[in-house]
């Protein structure tokens, strides 16, 4: 037997490092918290309809910025398939005609409300960006190919070195480029993940990377023990750094 399947979109309103939560008022879930959002309609696309939704159950106009997540979820009596976007205020003032209640919630604690079974796992996208706090560095980078690292003091501050079968490559503040150097490309900014990362912990960099690919930004990473340093062309800097906040990320 085929299960019924439901396709929705939802709304991940920001506003500075708080999220907006609706409360159900009726219904199996009354009560519940969610995402506000609702159906697509033939025609339209996710963007669209989310626009549509909001401006029908908040009188609000929202600008749809990118998405979040897909959450698949299975519901006793049907699939529900979410796609969740980060979304931001254009014009209006949130006012509720569906819901019976609305709050701002800090992005570090989302969990003080009951969520829906699938927006919970919204919740847990929005966990993953809120609890990295990216620390942008006041020095510009270049990188380069080196005969050797004799010309270069490692104490100072930044210095990354790659010794391979192949090459000895150094990424350092573009002022202790050695004499020695081959090849150097300069011109690049950097900011790290500020404090230490668990080494259990998964897909940190591989989602900073994800957002930054769909800015249109590449990127140059370089890993320590401690934590990741993420290079830009200096020109995409301040660009990379309003999509990392745009997609929930914290800044020093």
């Amino acid at each position: 037997m085929n299960r019924k399947r439901i396709s929705v979109v939802a709304a991940v309103i920001r506003n500075g490092s708080k999220i907006f939560a609706t409360q159900r008022g009726y219904g199996e879930y009354k009560d519940w918290w969610e995402f506000p959002g609702g159906k697509i309609e033939e025609g339209e696309t996710p963007e669209e309809a989310l626009v549509r939704e909001i401006r029908e159950e908040l009188r609000t106009l929202i600008a749809v910025d990118r998405l979040l997540t897909r959450v698949e979820y299975e519901y006793p009596d049907f699939h529900l398939t979410m796609d969740c976007f980060w979304c931001h205020i254009e014009e209006g003032d949130l006012t509720l005609v569906e819901h019976e209640a609305a709050k701002w919630l800090p992005m570090q604690d989302l969990r003080q409300v009951n969520w829906l079974p699938a927006d919970i796992l919204a919740v847990e996208e929005i966990e993953k960006t809120a609890l990295i706090t990216l620390e942008p560095l006041p020095v510009r980078f270049s990188v380069c190919k080196v005969t050797d690292y004799t010309g270069i003091d490692l104490t100072k501050p930044f210095c990354f070195t790659g010794a391979t079968d192949e090459e000895l490559s150094l990424v350092c503040p573009a002022e202790l480029v050695p004499d020695n150097t081959t090849a150097r490309d300069d011109g690049w900014k950097c900011f790290r993940i500020k404090g230490q990362l668990d080494f259990s912990l998964i897909g940190i960099l591989s989602r900073i990377s994800a957002v930054l690919a769909g800015a249109g930004i590449g990127i140059f990473a370089v890993s320590t023990y401690n934590t990741d340093y993420v290079l830009t062309r200096e020109e995409n800097f301040d660009k990379a750094m309003k999509a990392l906040e745009d997609a929930g990320y914290g800044r020093v």
